[in-house]
């Protein structure tokens, strides 16, 4: 909760929260009131993490690559994990260099702001529409 991840965009590397579960392993990640910015490997990458990201603002990432070669700037979802949480919720992506959200797999979203970033805003196969404008229930808080 309250914790900022920021980078430096004089470094070209580095993503800010890399959480890829290992074969066999569970990982969850948790976030509250956070900001995750400045970061030139891309935001926030999940792979086959679970995760539960709340009123939470993600901006000014990337452009970062997957190891299979998917572009993304502010998160980006490589696969679900086999149980726990898979949502987004009062979350704000703005100004990342690549999409704000890129998914391999649908996931939940519930009042995702996303605006100014590498165009889609929010890739299709994450099955979140983004809202607008921001509000109490559009974007963090």
């Amino acid at each position: 909760r309250g914790l900022t991840v920021a980078g430096s965009l004089a470094t070209q590397t580095g993503i800010g929260i890399n959480a890829q579960a290992t074969t066999g392993a569970a990982l969850v990640l948790h976030m509250e009131g956070c900001t995750v910015t400045g970061n030139p490997g891309g935001g926030i990458l999940l792979g086959g993490a679970a995760f539960d990201i709340r009123n939470t603002v993600i901006s000014g990432n990337g452009p970062g690559q997957t190891t299979g070669g998917a572009t993304f700037g502010g998160i980006r979802v490589e696969g679900l994990p086999a149980a726990g949480p898979t949502s987004l919720e009062l979350v704000t992506l703005e100004n990342n260099l690549a999409p704000g959200l890129s998914c391999l797999v649908s996931i939940q979203g519930n009042g995702v702001l996303a605006s100014g970033n590498g165009l889609p805003q929010i890739t299709n196969s994450c099955g979140v529409v983004p809202c607008s404008p921001a509000s109490t229930s559009c974007g963090a808080r």
